[in-house]
């Protein structure tokens, strides 16, 4: 039998596959073919949060791709810089400009609030020029963009929608997402059990060299009060860890896969999904989705299968 101790991406099983499914109006639908369901505001707010994370990778390839093997990639990166230094210099003020790759030149114009006239005709005497060099602008940089600037929006709006349905100040909701996302799942599961803490963090300890390490070289021997500030500590050493995402399977048994093929892999998926318009700049309809997700309209149905064909089934909503 497989024994997992998994804060975040420990391992990966490229032979299990994971889908999920947005179903709404559900709520108290029996969802008997599921592995588990995803119902509760703060499950959902840390596997969307994951999903976005995620989606970051596969967002990031293309860029990459471009600078390496699109021949057009060196001129309109720097006709790109030119532009910015135009509009506005400060941006680009102590940036290492040489080999910047389209990647770090988006990330420069996200920091721009309205680029659909990032060239004006007017300053153009031949309108082919015009027209080809904005072309070339949307292919590489604006269109993947609106998806990306929606989904950083989305990220913030999770944390503001959820602080309302909790009704707790904003530091304190994100701290609860946060710690849900970022600590030692099966040590804050044995906590969780009042009656058989003890008994779980104990046979935890015996799987864990860390744990019982930590405990000897602690002062603290009541194994309860140890294993609540190890909790903690551990899930900031954790959480501050540089390059930190949340997981997008935080509550898939099986952890991260090598390839994902959920439903939820890239930013357009996740906005198709949700039907959030990627040409929108409406933020009152992006928060109502958000609301709208986090609330009981919507859950998320999850399937998990090992070996491709063997499917994981529990009666678990989180």
């Amino acid at each position: 039998m497989k024994k997992v101790i998994r804060k975040g991406v420990f391992e990966t099983n490229s032979s299990s596959t994971h889908s999920l499914s947005l179903k709404r109006n559900a709520k108290d639908v029996p969802e008997k073919d599921a592995s588990f369901v995803i119902q509760s505001p703060l499950a959902k707010a840390v596997t969307m949060l994951g999903l976005i994370d995620n989606a970051e990778d596969g967002f990031c390839r293309p860029f990459y791709l471009r600078d390496e093997y699109d021949e057009r990639a060196d001129r309109v990166k720097q006709e790109t810089i030119d532009r910015i230094r135009e509009i506005n210099p400060s941006l680009i003020e102590n940036v290492d400009l040489e080999g910047i790759s389209s990647v770090d030149i988006l990330e420069i114009l996200l920091k721009i609030d309205n680029l659909e006239n990032f060239y004006k005709e007017e300053d153009f005497e031949d309108y082919m020029e015009y027209f080809d060099r904005n072309t070339e602008f949307e292919y590489f940089f604006y269109d993947d963009m609106q998806e990306k600037r929606l989904m950083l929006k989305m990220k913030s709006l999770i944390f503001e929608e959820y602080a309302k349905i909790v009704n707790k100040p904003y530091d304190e909701a994100k701290e609860e997402i946060d710690f849900e996302a970022f600590a030692y799942v099966e040590l804050k599961n044995a906590l969780e059990d009042n009656e058989h803490a003890k008994e779980y963090v104990e046979k935890l300890m015996k799987r864990d060299y860390r744990l019982i390490e930590a405990f000897d070289k602690s002062e603290d021997k009541d194994i309860i009060s140890f294993a609540k500030k190890y909790l903690y500590e551990n899930y900031l050493e954790f959480k501050n860890q540089p390059g930190r995402k949340y997981c997008c399977h935080r509550y898939f048994c099986e952890g991260a896969l090598d390839d994902c093929d959920c439903g939820f892999e890239s930013y357009g998926d996740i906005c198709k999904k949700l039907g959030i318009d990627i040409y929108s700049n409406d933020e009152n309809a992006l928060r109502e989705t958000v609301r709208r997700f986090l609330s009981d309209e919507c859950k998320l149905v999850a399937t998990e299968k090992y070996g491709y064909t063997m499917q994981y089934y529990s009666e678990v909503i989180y």
